[in-house]
């Protein structure tokens, strides 16, 4: 296990490499006097400014080793900055084949907009990473409903699912209806976001 999360304090894993090591969101905080999402992106443009350091310690299990990669969970990170990006690709060039998990709470199934949020910041992940993805509904154990879980799994349109759900035009405000009728086409459009279930 590898944690990428310089804010991470509690862990139910042993890391055998921690960003922490190198630097961690505390430290940054206190000399830099930043907040928690500035510190949390200066200490991810210092790993990726300070990669060998990462390569060093990757390489340690390189031969026959699976990596799992705890990264932190603030979606600016995925969505419109190219940190995470620079990352991957440092590391892909370092010779490891990658695969990302964008994981998201399979509570958001319950309401139209939040499912259509989270279709958005996966096809953002997906488009700023680049690299194969799979998207994982956790939490399924949190959802009574678990037919609503199997047509999320087995979907292959966010407009189908939505409409299965509920009627849409009685859910979503009318002004916005048609706004939300286009932003559901450019998922439907890109068409990869379909979502594995994980129940711990």
């Amino acid at each position: 296990m590898c944690n990428l999360d310089p804010a991470a304090e509690v862990f139910k894993y042993k890391c055998d490499i921690d960003i922490r090591d190198l630097i961690s969101l505390d430290d940054v905080q206190q000399l830099e006097n930043f907040g928690p999402n500035g510190g949390l992106i200066y200490c991810m443009e210092h790993l990726v400014e300070n990669i060998d350091w990462l390569i060093d310690e990757l390489n340690e299990f390189a031969d026959d080793s699976f990596i799992l990669f705890d990264c932190p969970g603030q979606i600016e990170l995925y969505s419109h900055l190219d940190v995470m990006q620079r990352l991957t690709k440092a590391i892909s060039k370092s010779g490891f084949n990658l695969c990302a998990g964008y994981c998201t709470d399979a509570t958001y199934l319950t309401e139209p907009t939040k499912y259509i949020a989270t279709c958005l910041t996966s096809v953002s992940a997906m488009v700023q990473i680049a690299l194969p993805h799979l998207n994982i509904l956790t939490k399924c154990d949190k959802v009574n409903n678990t037919e609503l879980i199997e047509e999320a799994a087995e979907s292959t349109s966010c407009a189908d699912f939505i409409s299965k759900q509920m009627d849409s035009r009685n859910f979503f405000n009318k002004k916005f209806f048609k706004l939300n009728e286009r932003i559901v086409d450019v998922i439907d459009n890109f068409w990869s976001v379909n979502f594995q279930t994980l129940n711990i």
